[in-house]
């Protein structure tokens, strides 16, 4: 395995859908995605289009748009953008901008779904990891949707001081 192939197994690793793969078996991922180069100012992924892909950024940066335009996040090296609209057939929830040259492993459905299909004990993992992902998602969700219902509580309070 040469230098950027190791880099590549590292990032691999730290992705919460792929952390307890083997090397064997993110060796087999790596075989499926191909290496995309997007120039800055690219849209990479529109709110609303079909999700099947995702993407792992290894070099540069991207921005994560919500479809009034407004800046989400920005996504840096190691993180997977698509993962959850890939296993789970929804559509693309934001916009993905390229800031500036950004190199990138893109993972499709049909290669994804296949691999896993033929090697069931990476299936389960990987779909445990997503039932994971999804569990940490809903939590963090539920949360913000608690801290704005105090919020609005508070200023229905204040209005009616």
């Amino acid at each position: 395995m040469n230098e950027r192939q190791y880099q590549l197994v590292r990032v691999i690793r730290k992705i919460s859908l792929f952390g307890d793969l083997s090397l064997e078996e993110i060796q087999l991922l790596m075989r499926v995605g191909r290496i995309a180069q997007f120039e800055a100012d690219e849209q990479i992924y529109l709110v609303g289009d079909p999700s099947d892909e995702m993407l792992v950024l290894l070099k540069g940066r991207l921005a994560v748009l919500a479809e009034s335009g407004e800046e989400l996040a920005r996504i840096g090296p190691g993180t997977p953008t698509g993962e959850m609209g890939l296993f789970t057939g929804q559509p693309r929830s934001a916009t993905i901008l390229s800031l500036q040259r950004s190199t990138a492993m893109v993972l499709g459905r049909k290669e994804i779904g296949l691999l896993l299909a033929n090697n069931k004990e990476m299936q389960v993992k990987v779909l445990q990891n997503l039932v994971k992902v999804l569990s940490q998602r809903l939590t963090e969700a539920n949360g913000l949707s608690d801290a704005q219902a105090r919020i609005i509580r508070d200023l229905k309070r204040a209005d009616e001081s």
